[in-house]
């Protein structure tokens, strides 16, 4: 449960370094294809640029989050779920569309470490 728990912290702090990182690629590729309306109550009253950011980054924290979960942990993935994706169902409650957004980019992500998981297996 220790090497678990350890796991998690470092695909929470991988996670968010990634975000920070690809930030800008998720939000051009987010506001390329959604056309997002600035004046919709999910931005930030005055400050879009500021609510973009938020969700580029969350948008790629959901993406690197599930595509670490799945390549890294091989048991007990519900439980990495729970702590690590459970937030972002919070923080996009009530606006739906971001929220088909991250779950779009979890299932990705998703896909992309199953791959991954079975290219080392095949690997090995």
């Amino acid at each position: 449960m220790k090497n678990l728990f350890l796991k998690i912290v470092l695909i929470f702090i991988v996670s968010l370094i990634g975000s920070w990182l690809f930030n800008n690629l998720f939000l051009k590729f987010y506001t390329n294809i959604s056309m997002p309306n600035f004046n919709d109550p999910g931005f930030l009253v005055g400050l879009p640029g500021i609510s973009l950011k938020i969700t580029g980054f969350l948008l790629a924290y959901s993406f690197f989050i599930s595509l670490l979960n799945f390549a890294l942990i091989k048991n007990k993935k519900w439980l990495t779920w729970l702590i690590l994706f459970l937030p972002l169902i919070f923080i996009s409650f009530g606006f739906w569309q971001i929220f088909i957004w991250y779950t779009a980019m979890t299932i990705i992500g998703y896909v992309l470490g199953r791959v991954i998981r079975v290219i080392v297996k095949r690997v090995k």
